[in-house]
């Protein structure tokens, strides 16, 4: 049984999710001069409790460096076999693989890249009838901070994400549960090939672990949903449920009189098993296959 302190954070999760927030810009839903919220125990207020969750792109990037990761372009999806997505499904969770795959590029700096795969994304929401909802001057803004990574992570961490716009506007909440499982899915496999296994990095490891919370809503959207959503899918998000779920979880606070003060803390202790470790690689693997339609 191996271990490793983990922050308390919460709902800490990988940066290739944050790419859903680029694609639009903050629209929000007005009436007399109000912001109308979502209720949580709806589709769009469970999405909206997702993205509140998400660390800076700044906390995810400085992770990833200390943890060794560099960019690997051949981990990414294939960007030219998008012709054999025909399904309103299979196109909603292509531009969730793509999404993580864009920012993944962003947060290497490997802008190009990013550019390839915000093309497709875009013409994949056009075949789905809602391309008007994806800003094309996203494209301009990523050429123009192209030397900015700072400029590109304030890009990255707008505060309303590509899906409330979906759910809210479109009313199409299927499409972005799909885009959000899928870009889920990718961001674990990308970290899950970016991992030393033999000797895994604590910190990358502390991303890919904390991502069973994040799971746990993508579960309740898929459970709330009036929409009836691929069989296939849903057992794809539970599988990866039930192998994180393997990971186990103590939680200890402290606290620590200083002087006159005292200093509250906590620390949060994972443990796990190199079975429990290649079982979750195997199931991110499949579902990810599942997800580029291989054999």
């Amino acid at each position: 049984m191996k271990g490793l302190s983990v922050n308390r954070w919460k709902f800490l999760i990988t940066s290739v999710c944050c790419s859903l927030t680029v694609l639009t810009g903050c629209k929000r839903e007005e009436k007399h001069g109000e912001v109308q919220q979502p209720k949580e125990d709806t589709i769009a207020g469970k999405v909206k409790k997702f993205f509140a969750s998400l660390p800076s792109p700044f906390e995810v990037s400085r992770t990833l460096a200390d943890a060794g990761v560099t960019f690997n372009k051949s981990i990414l999806a294939p960007i030219e076999e998008t012709g054999k997505f025909h399904t309103r499904g299979e196109k909603a969770r292509i531009i969730g693989v793509f999404a993580a795959d864009m920012s993944y590029s962003i947060l290497f700096g490997s802008i190009q890249e990013a550019l390839s795969y915000f093309n497709q994304i875009h013409k994949l929401f056009q075949e789905l009838n809602i391309g008007e909802i994806i800003s094309r001057d996203i494209a301009d803004k990523i050429k123009m901070y192209e030397n900015n990574a700072d400029s590109l992570q304030l890009l990255m961490n707008q505060s309303f994400s590509i899906l409330n716009t979906v759910i809210s506007q479109n009313k199409q909440e299927d499409i972005g549960i799909y885009i959000l499982g899928s870009a889920n899915i990718e961001g674990l496999y990308i970290l899950l090939k970016s991992l030393n296994t033999k000797e895994p990095q604590e910190n990358l490891l502390e991303l890919i672990v904390s991502n069973r919370d994040v799971i746990e809503i993508i579960v309740s959207m898929i459970k709330s949903s009036s929409i009836q959503l691929d069989r296939e899918y849903i057992n794809q998000i539970e599988k990866i449920h039930a192998a994180l779920s393997k990971f186990k979880v103590e939680e200890k606070t402290y606290a620590e009189a200083k002087g006159a003060n005292i200093k509250l803390g906590g620390e949060t202790k994972v443990s796990w098993t190199e079975q429990d470790l290649q079982e979750l690689i195997s199931t991110v693997e499949n579902a990810r296959n599942y997800l580029l339609k291989k054999a």
